[in-house]
C-alpha cells in the first residue's frame, strides 16, 4: 500500500496542527509569557519546514522506508541509529499525544466517563486505523482535512472576538530568545 506525496504531506500537517492546537501553547507561554503567540510562526515556519523535506525524501525514495533512505543518504550504521532514534522520538511523541488528546475528550466531552474507556475506544479505534493501512489513513485525512479546517475558521473568528489585545503588553517583555525556545 502506497500513499502519494500530498497525502503524506496532509498526514504531517494534521499530526502537528494536532499538536499545535492541544500541546504547544502551554509550553509556549511557560517559556514566552505574554509573547507566545509569537512564538507560533518560527514553531509554524519549523513544522512546514519539515513536512516539506519529509515530502521530498519520499517522492525521491519511493517506497523505502525513512530508515531505508537514511541508510543510503548517510551510512549503514548511523542509518539505522537515525531510524531508531526517529522511532524512539515517534513512540514519545504519540504517547504524549495520545494522552493529552484521552485529557482532552475526558475533560470537555465525556467528563462522566471512566478515563479507561476514553484510552480503550481511542486506541482501538487508532489500532483499526492502523490495522486499515496507511493508504486508508492517508485517503481518509485527505477526505476530512478541508472540512476540519473549514469548520475550525469559525471557532478562530469566534475566538477573536472575544481576546483582549491588553493582555499583549508588554510587547517583548521576555525578550527574543524566550520567543525562539
Amino acid at each position: 500500500m502506497r500513499i502519494t506525496g500530498t497525502q503524506l504531506g496532509l498526514v504531517l500537517f494534521s499530526f502537528v496542527g494536532a499538536t499545535i492546537i492541544l500541546i504547544v501553547p502551554g509550553v509556549m507561554v511557560a517559556f514566552a509569557k505574554q509573547d507566545a503567540w509569537m512564538s507560533v510562526f518560527p514553531a509554524a515556519l519549523t513544522g512546514l519546514l519539515s513536512i516539506w523535506v519529509m515530502t521530498v525524501l519520499a517522492q525521491r525514495y519511493p517506497g523505502l522506508t525513512i530508515t531505508q533512505y537514511s541508510s543510503k543518504i548517510v551510512d549503514k550504521w548511523l542509518g539505522k541509529c537515525l531510524g531508531f532514534y526517529y522511532f524512539y522520538f515517534l513512540f514519545v511523541m504519540i504517547c504524549q499525544i495520545v494522552s493529552t488528546h484521552i485529557g482532552f475528550i475526558s475533560l470537555v466531552l465525556l467528563p462522566e466517563s471512566p478515563s479507561i474507556v476514553v484510552s480503550l475506544s481511542l486506541l482501538i479505534l487508532c489500532g483499526l486505523a492502523v490495522y486499515a493501512g496507511i493508504e486508508v489513513i492517508g485517503r481518509c485525512n485527505e477526505f476530512l482535512m478541508p472540512l476540519l479546517i473549514v469548520l475550525l475558521i469559525p471557532l478562530i473568528i469566534l475566538a477573536i472576538k472575544e481576546s483582549d489585545p491588553g493582555q499583549f503588553k508588554p510587547f517583548l517583555g521576555e525578550g527574543k530568545l524566550q520567543i525562539l525556545q
